[in-house]
């Protein structure tokens, strides 16, 4: 089988062309029309003569050449009236301007909010093609969202081809789990990697673990975050398994982690949401493991309670179980505990027009503060037993983050509840 010539276009540099029926090439790209030396052309047929009498030969009418001027300068002047409305538009101007420059317009590929130690910011990671589709390159900003400043700009690994490009994803996940200023990235190709969520630069990867800890020595071959622990699962290349816990620089083997619960405790007194299309609040103090302080409290943990507390004191460590008062909440969801407080997000019911609210109460059930403004009532979604959302935290800022095609992050204060600012990439 022959090979197939690929034709590159001399305005644009595009490899997609096609030869058209009188032999010239046109760009699907920049549309640009062009020869090439030494292609052989079809024979183009001589235009018949045309031969005519001088008698045929009519005078012409006083005025009709003016008449010719003048359509000849008003079609001129259609052309400028075009070429200043193409120069003003600035959908066209940009269309063309990103055909006929090197690269093409940058496109957000991820966006993340997080909330450390220095308040809350925003990354856009976007990625950017070539116009000769050879290469493509990924870029990071990382932006102030309340002062829509950037702090930082930098590139995301090294320049790759336009193939490698599509496996990005073995390179760099899409979710990231902040745990303090660490955004963590379990990945295919880099397996358990943390960059600093200010800078962007990597604290965590797998050498700096090795170095930490010689069971990992021979180096990681898989990670995946565990959300009701706050630590990783990690598989060696020897095959051995570990769970990890960046917070408290905890690692043990699966084995040891499984039975921690028997000395591994904490014993202290929360606010539950309960586990349920109704969820009410309730008061809990129990002795559980130090990784685990989530407990599904339903129906049945409640009646077996009442009925038998010594059993459940002995079988669950529940000391304490009772409910705040008769409140109840659809699509509830528990954000997080502060200064023995619940911070949660719900609607009124399950109708439609059903309004969103964020709030926080403490632990005899009164509210300390709530929040329903209009913002909130996009994390609705009706056909959805939950609500849609990404939050981050620490003691004073809660970011409450969409995406899809609504992509924006709105911050609350902890302390009021009061709505600080919105945000939402521009690009």
């Amino acid at each position: 089988m022959s090979a197939v010539k690929q034709i590159q276009c001399p305005a644009c540099g595009a490899n997609s062309t096609f030869k058209q029926v009188d032999g010239s090439y046109r760009c699907n790209y920049c549309q640009s029309t062009f020869e090439l030396k030494g292609d052989l052309k079809k024979p183009q047929p001589q235009r018949p003569t045309v031969t005519f009498d001088k008698t045929d030969l009519k005078p012409v009418k006083r005025g009709c050449g003016l008449s010719i001027v003048m359509a000849a300068i008003s079609m001129i002047g259609v052309g400028v009236a075009v070429f200043i409305n193409f120069k003003n538009n600035p959908a066209i101007a940009e269309g063309v301007e990103s055909i006929f420059t090197e690269w093409q317009k940058p496109s957000l590929t991820i966006y993340q909010s997080f909330v450390g130690s220095k308040g809350p910011v925003i990354w856009e990671i976007s990625s950017q093609t070539r116009n000769k589709l050879d290469s493509a390159k990924y870029s990071i900003e990382i932006i102030d969202p309340k002062t829509k400043t950037v702090l930082v700009t930098k590139p995301v690994f090294e320049t790759m081809t336009w193939t490698e490009s599509f496996d990005f994803g073995k390179k760099l996940n899409n979710q990231f789990f902040q745990l303090g200023d660490i955004a963590y990235n379990c990945s295919q190709e880099n397996g358990l990697i943390g960059f600093d969520i200010y800078t962007f630069n990597i604290v965590v990867n797998e050498e700096t673990l090795s170095k930490k800890f010689t069971e990992l020595n021979s180096g990681i071959s898989k990670a995946d975050f565990m959300w009701y622990k706050r630590a990783f699962n990690i598989t060696t290349n020897k095959g051995e398994d570990y769970v990890y816990y960046p917070e408290t620089e905890l690692i043990r083997t699966k084995d040891k982690d499984d039975n921690s619960y028997r000395k591994d405790t904490i014993t202290d007194l929360r606010i539950y949401l309960s586990d349920e299309k109704q969820a009410q609040l309730y008061l809990m103090q129990r002795k559980h493991d130090k990784t685990r302080d989530e407990l599904k409290v339903d129906k049945g943990v409640v009646e077996g309670f009442e009925k038998n507390k010594s059993f459940y004191s002995r079988s669950y460590n529940i000391r304490i179980l009772k409910k705040l008062n008769d409140r109840v909440f659809f699509k509830a969801e528990a954000i997080m505990r502060t200064n023995d407080a619940l911070v949660f997000v719900y609607v009124d019911d399950l109708s439609k027009k059903a309004k969103v609210h964020l709030e926080c109460v403490d632990k005899n059930g009164n509210t300390k503060w709530k929040n329903s403004d209009e913002i909130l009532q996009e994390l609705k979604n009706n056909n959805s037993d939950n609500l849609s959302f990404e939050h981050r935290a620490n003691e004073d800022f809660l970011t409450i983050s969409l995406w899809g095609a609504k992509r924006k992050t709105h911050c609350f204060d902890l302390k009021t509840g009061k709505l600080l600012w919105s945000y939402s990439p521009e690009k």
